[in-house]
């Protein structure tokens, strides 16, 4: 496994100030194309935040070589699902970004690349033991984002293990918007996903966020957020709710602004929604780094990398 490309971008006084109401300002980005010994070529991302007057250095890393669910907003699984990362290769991954940021650990780090880690679970899991054992930093410092597996789900709920938090992505209410950007809403309902995250929540005692990416004239209605009032309706003392904005558009959904961030979070408020609500503004804007831009290569695939 090496790094043979890194692409990386600063941020301007400016740009840093669209998180002006978040706990971090960004600084720069580094998007990452990481080789595997068997030539497919994955992605991950090293991010350089400040919070307060401390600089922090944050990680998102891959799982799978490709996607097998093919989510519309997501560009992981374009080039298919070749295989999973073993254990050892995650692990090795985590070292190769630590050694690029010239650090010993993440002040965050986010099982969140390309994959999904519940249909990796014994290697997902076996890494996180491993580097908590390796190294107790990362004690309440790993996240870890799902579409909702729901019998691994409730697997990983019984472990037990010193997460920080988890994110479950919903991005619809209903079932029929839901099942236009993810098919894996065939198998797995909306209700049954806030179910499962709930129980997940109770269970684990994780902090246990459902992820809705914005996505403007798709999912930011005030029907959409009357609608996620009511299925989240008695889970307020389990879950809460992160309204992501993501970067750009992806198969002719465009990501939503802040403005329209803040305008669907004023209708849950003016809804009576209970579940605490924030809202996240992806970084990696200037290095595609951001929610759903990492891209896989599979072995087959000869591509140019400049640095």
């Amino acid at each position: 496994m090496k790094i043979i490309a890194v692409s990386s971008s600063t941020y301007s006084q400016i740009e840093a100030s669209l998180w002006k109401d978040d706990r971090f300002q960004p600084v720069g980005d580094h998007k990452v194309k990481i080789e595997l010994d068997d030539g497919s070529i994955v992605e991950a991302g090293v991010f350089e935040v400040t919070k307060g007057h401390k600089k922090e250095f944050h990680a998102c890393i891959s799982t799978q070589a490709g996607c097998k669910f093919k989510c519309s907003f997501c560009s992981s699984g374009a080039r298919g699902f070749e295989r999973d990362l073993s254990c050892d290769e995650i692990l090795e991954e985590i070292s190769i970004l630590a050694k690029l940021a010239k650090i010993e650990s993440f002040d965050r780090l986010m099982y969140m690349g390309i994959g999904e880690p519940m249909d990796n679970f014994d290697n997902v899991v076996g890494s996180i033991q491993q580097l908590l054992e390796i190294n107790p930093a990362y004690v309440g410092r790993i996240s870890l984002a799902t579409i909702g597996i729901l019998p691994k789900l409730h697997k990983l709920a019984l472990l037990k293990l010193p997460l920080r938090r988890i994110w479950v992505s919903l991005h619809a209410a209903s079932d029929e918007k839901r099942l236009q950007i993810m098919p894996i809403s065939k198998v797995y309902k909306a209700k049954e996903l806030v179910v499962a995250a709930k129980a997940f929540a109770e269970v684990s005692g994780t902090e246990t966020w459902l992820n809705y990416m914005i996505f403007q004239g798709f999912n930011d209605s005030l029907e959409d957020a009357s609608k996620l009032v009511e299925l989240l309706k008695d889970t307020e003392d389990d879950l809460s709710v992160v309204i992501t904005v993501p970067n750009g558009e992806r198969s002719g959904y465009v990501g939503g602004s802040l403005e329209d961030v803040h305008r669907f979070q004023n209708y849950l408020i003016e809804l009576g929604m209970k579940n605490r609500t924030e809202h996240f503004f992806s970084v990696g804007r200037s290095s595609n780094a951001g929610c759903g831009e990492f891209v896989f290569y599979p072995s087959s695939t000869k591509i140019a990398v400049c640095s």
